[in-house]
């Protein structure tokens, strides 16, 4: 269970269903049985993008950017996604792109990124989407300390400041331990 405002933490070995859990959260994956619920409403098997559209967004344990559009475009892409015109879309991209330290590379296409800053990209992209809840698949993988440390900073304040509930998949115990409840 995960409420607006909560940061919780999954752990657990390789292969031991973390991905699958969210896979099946977000519609990709057709539980074998049990149900989804969100905001009390059941969302078991529905398509991802309606899930999309009840405010689950998430990122992935591989990232999934578009490679031949710019960095703010793929933020924007999730803005438009969620019914923002282009202008608004822009306003938000330019403003999450600002707030994880990405203002300066909006231009660049994101197939020049560093791995970490394609991370961090999709996290803007998927928190364009205005979601009640996040979820998140490795999101420190292939950083380094700092930028594990800048994450932890950012994704710490998100739940208050978005009224977001905040779930994070990650084999970083230090991470983890700071960051949830």
């Amino acid at each position: 269970r995960l409420e607006p405002g909560e940061i919780l933490g999954l752990i657990g070995p390789n292969g031991s269903g973390k991905t699958t859990l969210i896979n099946v959260i977000t519609g990709q994956l057709a539980p074998v049985e049990g149900r989804v619920l969100c905001n009390g409403a059941d969302i078991t098997g529905l398509p991802p993008r309606i899930i999309a559209g009840r405010g689950i967004a998430r990122s992935f344990q591989i990232v999934r950017l578009f490679r031949n559009l710019t960095v703010r475009e793929n933020v924007e892409a999730g803005a438009i996604a969620h019914g923002l015109g282009r202008p608004a879309a822009r306003a938000l991209a330019d403003d999450l792109l600002a707030a994880f330290g990405l203002g300066g590379r909006a231009e660049d296409f994101a197939g020049n990124l560093s791995y970490g800053d394609e991370r961090r990209v999709e996290i803007a992209r998927a928190l364009a989407a205005a979601p009640t809840f996040l979820l998140l698949d490795e999101p420190a993988a292939g950083m380094n300390e700092v930028e594990t440390d800048r994450l932890l900073e950012l994704l710490a304040a998100l739940p208050q400041a978005q009224g977001l509930g905040l779930l994070i998949i990650d084999h970083d115990m230090p991470l983890i331990m700071q960051l949830c409840q």
